[in-house]
């Protein structure tokens, strides 16, 4: 949800920080006032096109940034973790944009730069403007389908998911065949049979590589290695020249120990020690006696180790980057050499299983296709009742199928068809505004006001299936008469039990049903003109609903009517929360 928004040099806004709760948002004020800069505002947040003539004037540029908290919608969460735009121990966005007068934009996600382009896809996750026709999720054809099958989910799941294994089933079986009969056989199995003998012949180990290395090392430092053996062995055992080596003084340092601890027993564990570090030193200088036995200067085993290296250096670049991998590519080889050799066994088996596999998926994208059309027609139902009490009764909707045509594809209904991961079905709503006007596409209704309220029944239909948290409608006051102004009222604040709604308005029976007001003011504040945005309640409130009942001409009668409107919506919201 959207918690804070900070606008600056936008239009007349000159500075404006504002903080949101969840539920029904409403943002009314005088026209003029400035109401549809803080949707101008929305729009430059979730990537939509900025236009220089919004920077204040005097002003180099204008920027815009929003706090969205997710933690109340963890599927969303998961989402954006998922796309690596949240951090996994992170539970917000912060989005910022900034327009200079050159057009330039720089975007920000949680403080560092972005693309403008990532600003859009998140604005297409969180957040849905009506009223105006660039930013709006209804409005792209390819989420219809996906709307409609959420609109009809507990109906539709278990055929969607036998449909989906069935049809990456047969995306594999077709690559599968693609592989086999797009390749030059003979010639592969020559290339394969040759790398298997290449491979074979090496007589390659696990391990080999490192133990040579470290003989390799050995022999390229001979002199150092014997030299410092040497040194190690001379000063345990002493010199031919010296009187006595360190094995000889510990041996000397253990017999006076002992004698010692014959007189006082206290010296004993320390008399033990000493006997102790004279066995260890002796058994070393053995052991190094016997290294320095074993070790000799053998350049050709020495240009010996360089070859076979150099060797099995050449098979890794060509197959692997260790032994380890060389030889599980051997495995591969075997594998590949057993199925192309067994080429038209393969083929007729897999044939099998694709012709198998196509019956299943016709059968099951004809149920889902048929399915669908069952759940398009209540859902048309659904939204065509909301139309009505939005006062667009002679508003046509309807969900229109098509489907591909496609030699290679499945036999469907008698008709070849092409599948798609989600069916075979393609899906548009489509929607007759007036008497007599044929159904056309949501994107070529002209009227902003009219479009708000289609979007509105429809979103109402679909609350629970749109997964699209914060909602703006715009102008859907626009051509609504006083009767059905509470019946929007009152979807809007349904809506708003699902979604964080923001609604600019200028009639009072929907300003009354906020959760939270804003007033829009344009003030004249040392010769300039700003706008302020100002949070109300209370008495001030009353006064508002009463100026959006009448204007400035406020009477006793208004006032009281202000006062019922706010009463009368308290009431429903509670009957509706409880």
């Amino acid at each position: 949800m959207l918690r804070e928004l900070k606008v600056e040099n936008i239009a007349i806004i000159d500075k404006a920080d504002i903080k949101f709760s969840n539920g029904l948002t409403i943002l009314s004020g005088e026209t003029g006032a400035g109401k549809t800069l803080i949707v101008e505002a929305f729009k430059l947040l979730v990537g939509e096109r900025g236009i220089v003539d919004l920077i204040r004037t005097g002003s180099k540029d204008a920027y815009v940034e929003g706090y969205f908290e997710l933690n109340e919608r963890p599927r969303l969460l998961k989402t954006f973790r998922k796309l690596r735009l949240v951090d996994e121990d992170s539970d917000y966005l912060i989005l910022g944009r900034k327009l200079d007068r050159n057009g330039r934009n720089i975007c920000y996600l949680n403080g560092r730069r972005t693309t403008l382009k990532t600003l859009k896809n998140i604005g297409n996750l969180i957040l849905d403007l009506h009223g105006q026709h660039e930013h709006q999720s209804l409005l792209n054809v390819s989420y219809h389908l996906k709307l409609l099958d959420n609109f009809g989910k507990d109906k539709l799941e278990n055929l969607k998911k036998s449909y989906e294994k069935l049809f990456l089933e047969r995306k594999k079986l077709l690559k599968k065949i693609f592989k086999l009969e797009s390749t030059e056989k003979e010639r592969l199995i020559d290339r394969l049979e040759y790398e298997k003998k290449e491979i074979e012949r090496a007589n390659i180990k696990i391990g080999e590589e490192e133990k040579l290395k470290k003989e390799r090392n050995v022999l390229r430092n001979y002199e150092n290695v014997y030299s410092l053996s040497k040194a190690i062995h001379d000063s345990l055992e002493g010199k031919e020249t010296e009187a006595e080596g360190l094995i000889e003084k510990i041996a000397t340092l253990s017999d006076n120990a002992d004698k010692l601890s014959s007189i006082d027993s206290e010296i004993k564990p320390h008399a033990k020690e000493l006997k102790s570090v004279y066995y260890s030193l002796t058994d070393i200088s053995s052991k190094i006696r016997k290294y320095i036995n074993s070790i000799t200067y053998d350049p050709k085993r020495l240009e010996q180790i360089e070859n076979r290296l150099y060797f099995i250096s050449n098979l890794k670049r060509k197959y692997g980057n260790t032994i380890d991998e060389v030889l599980k590519y051997l495995n591969s080889v075997d594998k590949k050499l057993i199925e192309l050799k067994n080429y038209e066994e393969n083929i007729r088996k897999i044939n099998k299983r694709l012709k198998e596999c196509n019956t299943s998926l016709s059968k099951i994208a004809s149920k889902l296709s048929k399915k669908r059309t069952e759940i398009a027609k209540k859902l048309s139902i659904a939204i065509s009742k909301e139309l009505e009490e939005l006062e667009l009764r002679n508003c046509k909707f309807e969900v229109r199928f098509s489907i591909i045509a496609n030699d290679d594809g499945i036999l469907v209904d008698g008709e070849n068809v092409k599948p798609f991961s989600n069916g075979i079905d393609k899906v548009e709503f489509l929607i007759s505004p007036n008497p007599g006007e044929p159904l056309m596409p949501l994107a070529k209704i002209a009227s902003g006001g009219e479009i708000s309220r289609i979007m509105l029944a429809i979103k109402i239909c679909l609350d629970e299936a749109d997964e699209i948290p914060i909602l703006v409608f715009d102008e859907i006051d626009s051509g609504i008469g006083g009767t059905a102004a509470p019946s929007v009222a009152e979807k809007l604040f349904n809506l708003s039990l699902l979604h964080q709604i923001f609604c600019i308005t200028h009639l009072a029976p929907i300003g009354s049903m906020a959760d939270t007001h804003f007033l829009i003011e344009k003030k004249l504040v040392k010769g300039r003109t700003i706008t302020t945005v100002k949070k109300i309640k209370d008495d001030g409130r009353i006064e508002e609903i009463n100026r959006m009942l009448i204007g400035e001409k406020s009477t006793e009668i208004s006032y009281k009517h202000a006062r019922e409107l706010l009463e009368k919506a308290k009431l429903f919201k509670k009957k509706i929360k409880y």
